[in-house]
């Protein structure tokens, strides 16, 4: 059975998981995207063994963050270009990103190359709060609304729809009308 070495990237230049599976690495990258709250690339692969991985491990174990997660350091990433290189790499395009989801917050942020985090810092919120808010898990407070308007500049009717149409009818009457003749 093959075995590949795969290199995965938090995208923005973060940590780098350098770990092995017996399967296909995109499907890998689809089980540590998620379990990790921001995105993830996947740099690409090589054929290798259990051997090779805990090779290039302790080789870089002065980088070594947590388990199999990597500072990205110059060392690191000439050490993973080495091996994708001399090792017969199985190179995976990067995609560029999209927003995961509708959410004008989603779409703001893939826009600007912001993470949750980034947003999270600017309104006083912790990160969680704003994916369940992207993702339409929750709605975010009328407070929370206003700051995050006023941090990103989107309408705070596309942040609550719900409640704007409630105390701004005409308003709201007229966004719509705005809408549908575009």
């Amino acid at each position: 059975m093959t075995s590949y070495i795969y290199f995965i990237q938090v995208d923005g230049g973060g940590p780098i998981k350098i770990g092995i599976t017996g399967h296909d690495p995109r499907q890998r990258m689809v089980k540590i995207q998620s379990d990790c709250p921001w995105p993830v690339s996947l740099i690409g692969a090589v054929e290798g063994a259990l051997e090779d991985e805990a090779s290039l491990h302790q080789e870089l174990s002065a980088f070594n963050t947590q388990g199999e997660w990597f500072s990205p350091t110059l060392e690191v990433l000439a050490a993973v270009e080495r091996t994708l290189q001399s090792r017969g790499a199985i190179q995976f395009p990067k995609k560029r990103r999209g927003p995961k989801h509708d959410h004008p917050l989603c779409k703001y942020r893939s826009d600007n190359g912001l993470t949750l985090k980034d947003i999270a810092a600017r309104v006083g919120v912790e990160h969680a709060s704003i994916s369940r808010i992207e993702s339409g898990q929750q709605n975010p407070s009328m407070d929370l609304a206003a700051r995050i308007a006023k941090a990103t500049g989107i309408h705070i009717a596309d942040l609550r729809p719900d409640i704007y149409r409630i105390f701004y009818p005409e308003q709201a009457k007229a966004r719509e009308l705005a809408r549908t003749a575009q």
